[in-house]
């Protein structure tokens, strides 16, 4: 395992003038639940954001369901000159040793190919990094292989997120328990790997960049950030000088920076999402919990490390503790993101922050109900071509106790264009 430098430093952590966003609530934009989820064979619990193939066609997952109700891959096709979609299922997971539960991003390859993980199943059942391959006939079956099986010590366990795919076809990635087992964490604090393709035929090479032993971090539940000019920032919900989570910095060579530490005060706790890059280099991201009422915060760093706060949850009016990152429209001013609970019927909110304008301007889009449309979006939002946010929801049941025939979750778009245009 490569043992990577850990560079640290002393610095006072400095506040930048921390303004609470006005609220205020759009002007009924087009929202649409596009599929519902049977929790059967179609899959259960999408919790992964979606990505976009070349043609606009939209790939997910689903943590349970299928099947063998240990998750699903499925395509989302729109339908020319409408605002439909067609889903299906290309991939069930069978179980070990197979994968179980994915719950990342995908990321799409060359010549169609998908990359993800799941969180366990594969040979030590610590999870698996696989890949779909598409089929060369439309209609026939995706071909699937398990590229990497996790042991747990000392190469990681349990990926939540998705992957980064870098030059030569190297995947990068996380893992949120693994590595390094110690009084800090029982289980391992997780682990940042890569996987190299061979050469030729045969096996992928999984490497250990960094192991997280608590004080530099712990639990990173998030994707990796990559930055334009080498490297990667990434989060974890956990450790650091305070315990609340950190943003953090890795260099090509493997070491790693750390960018900022959480208090657990009013800057925010426990990032689950990965940070976001404005063109201009400045992370942005979103924090579970803390802030002023302690539900939550969004925020803007520096590369010396100093935070501004861009919003702080309150609950009722505007949403309460984001899982899910954040989108940055092409105008570079405008954020959107989704929170997890929440707003007037407490199943969450999706939202968006002017982060331009002379004062910032978070508004609510759209209120989650618990009905139809399902409840607690955990996944940030991606644009379809159609302009339109797309995104999931989990199952209303899962908080609320419906019936066992409720619904596995949606899936979403909301047209933020004004005014609201955006048929296939």
């Amino acid at each position: 395992m490569l043992r990577p430098r850990i560079c640290r430093r002393r610095r006072s952590i400095v506040f930048a003038s921390i303004t609470l966003a006005a609220i205020a609530f759009a002007a009924s934009p087009a929202f649409l639940t596009i599929h519902v989820f049977s929790a059967a064979k179609d899959g259960n619990s999408p919790r992964a954001a979606l990505v976009l193939g070349s043609n606009g066609t939209a790939y997910g997952d689903t943590l349970f369901g299928g099947i063998s109700n240990n998750g699903t891959v499925y395509q989302l096709v729109p339908e020319a000159g409408t605002e439909k979609w067609s889903e299906s299922v290309i991939y069930s997971f069978a179980g070990a040793p197979d994968g179980v539960n994915p719950a990342g991003s995908l990321v799409a390859g060359t010549g169609g190919v998908l990359y993800g993980t799941t969180i366990a199943g594969g040979s030590a059942n610590a999870g698996t990094v696989f890949q779909l391959t598409p089929p060369a006939v439309a209609g026939e079956a995706w071909t699937e292989t398990i590229l990497y099986s996790f042991l747990g010590a000392p190469d990681g366990a349990a990926p939540h997120a998705g992957l980064v795919l870098g030059a030569s076809g190297v995947l990068y990635g996380t893992t949120a328990y693994g590595g390094d087992i110690n009084g800090t964490c029982t289980s391992g604090c997780g682990t940042v790997f890569s996987l190299t393709p061979p050469a030729a035929a045969g096996a992928w090479t999984e490497t250990v960049l960094h192991a997280f032993e608590g004080s530099d971090g712990a639990n990173p539940f998030a994707s990796l950030t990559a930055r334009p000019a080498g490297g990667f920032y990434g989060t974890t919900v956990n450790g650091g000088a305070s315990g609340f989570g950190e943003v953090f910095y890795l260099a090509a060579t493997g070491a790693t920076k750390l960018i900022y530490s959480f208090s657990g005060g009013v800057d925010g706790s426990n990032p689950y999402a990965p940070v976001i890059l404005a063109p201009n280099g400045t992370p942005y991201g979103a924090a579970r919990n803390g802030g002023s009422p302690g539900m939550g915060t969004l925020f803007s760093l520096t590369g010396s490390g100093e935070i501004t706060v861009l919003h702080s949850f309150v609950g009722a009016t505007d949403g309460a503790n984001p899982i899910a990152g954040l989108l940055l429209a092409s105008n570079n001013a405008t954020l959107y993101g989704a929170a997890s609970l929440g707003g007037a019927d407490g199943d969450g909110t999706l939202f968006s922050l002017n982060v331009k304008s002379p004062t910032t301007t978070f508004e609510v889009l759209h209120t989650f109900d618990g009905a139809m449309d399902s409840a607690n979006p955990l996944a940030t939002p991606i644009l379809a071509l159609s302009g339109a946010l797309l995104g999931t929801t989990e199952p209303a049941q899962i908080v609320e106790g419906a019936s066992a025939g409720a619904s596995g979750g949606s899936v979403y778009t909301l047209c933020v264009k004004n005014p609201p245009a955006c048929g296939n």
